[in-house]
């Protein structure tokens, strides 16, 4: 590991310690790229930073390393084989307003959800001023309703916000209309970054209502204006239990025969946490569970955890959201991030499933 170490002018006046998580040979063309993430380190605390793409290139380019000594870093309580400086021309004038500070206002819509208030905490543990907007704290995407308030001074906001209804019809006004009224909002108020849940293979199911939303979602984000990162994850373990019942016809749970790839939401949230705090990528990334289980074994687990005996039956024509699935339609690709915690521990654990 190379630290790159580089004094910022922060609002605390703290050195913060660049640290790179590569070969000595690759430095200068890590850095050569604006849009790289690099890993801050202050007060032994890990936080994500970067330099924005808005940047000049010739900020990183005129950059030159040198060696400054191979001995244990004492200032920052951390360990470098090699420590090297950062030195940036004095001709290239360094704005800090153009830096991503570690510290953010961040709206976050739908924040008292599962995965809205598990998000708020660790955001907040993180150091970030947030806001957990919803209706019941007076701000409400579908109508309008509090948002000017709510995103003056916001640098980020993550919409978590779901549909209280899955009918193809109100499902797809809820994210339509949600989305028309939360982007321009943004764009109004400056928020630089736009962060979105949606979910994995939503764009391969089209006879599904629900996901045709989500996808409609996607493109409102895309044509938006505003940078952006949409989240893709598989299945919440926790919605085990009402997937299951949703299935059941008497003693029977009917599922497709297909993959699926159950997530904890806690590792849902570790990936958020991590887009959030990280650079726009003006696309998709991908997050799933760290194990693929066929759709009657994960059933068969949930009904175990709940000491329950049902016939459970593979049908490839048992439909999931109101379509039918191929093996593969609700598993990551290869460049996926995967969660740590697999669904039979997970569930074992806790003991039942929603």
């Amino acid at each position: 590991m190379i630290l790159v170490e580089h004094i910022l002018e922060d609002a605390r006046k703290r050195l913060a310690v660049l640290s790179l998580e590569t070969s000595v040979p690759e430095a200068a063309g890590i850095l050569a790229n604006p849009d790289t993430p690099l890993r801050v380190v202050c007060d032994s605390e890990v936080l994500p930073f970067w330099m924005t793409p808005a940047d000049p290139r010739a900020l990183f380019t005129r950059a030159a390393l040198r060696a400054r000594s191979s001995a244990r870093s004492q200032r920052r309580a951390c360990c470098a084989i090699t420590t090297w400086a950062l030195d940036i021309s004095k001709s290239t004038s360094v704005s800090l307003e153009n830096l991503r500070s570690d510290h953010m206002k961040i709206v976050v819509i739908g924040g008292t959800g599962l995965i809205g208030s598990k998000l708020v905490a660790l955001l907040r543990q993180r150091g970030q001023e947030v806001l957990a907007a919803s209706p019941s704290s007076g701000v409400n995407t579908l109508t309008g309703e509090g948002l000017p308030k709510a995103l003056a001074g916001a640098q980020v906001v993550v919409d978590l916000a779901n549909s209280p209804s899955f009918e193809d019809t109100a499902v797809m006004k809820f994210f339509q209309a949600a989305g028309r009224n939360l982007l321009p909002a943004e764009a109004t108020a400056g928020v630089r970054y736009h962060v979105a849940l949606s979910i994995v293979g939503a764009d391969r199911l089209p006879d599904s209502g629900y996901l045709r939303a989500k996808v409609a979602q996607e493109e409102l984000i895309k044509a938006s204006g505003v940078p952006y990162t949409i989240l893709r994850s598989t299945q919440f373990a926790e919605f085990g239990g009402a997937i299951t019942d949703a299935a059941t016809d008497g003693d029977t749970v009917r599922v497709p025969d297909a993959l699926i790839q159950p997530i904890v939401s806690d590792d849902v949230v570790s990936a958020l946490a991590e887009v959030v705090l990280g650079p726009p990528v003006s696309g998709t990334v991908e997050v799933g569970g760290p194990e693929r289980l066929r759709f009657d074994a994960f059933v068969s687990l949930v009904l175990r955890a709940r000491n329950e005996k049902r016939k459970v039956v593979a049908d490839r024509h048992a439909r999931y959201f109101g379509t039918e699935l191929a093996d593969e339609s609700l598993v990551t690709g290869s460049e996926a991030r995967i969660g740590q915690t697999r669904f039979e521990t997970w569930i074992s654990r806790s003991g039942t499933s929603r």
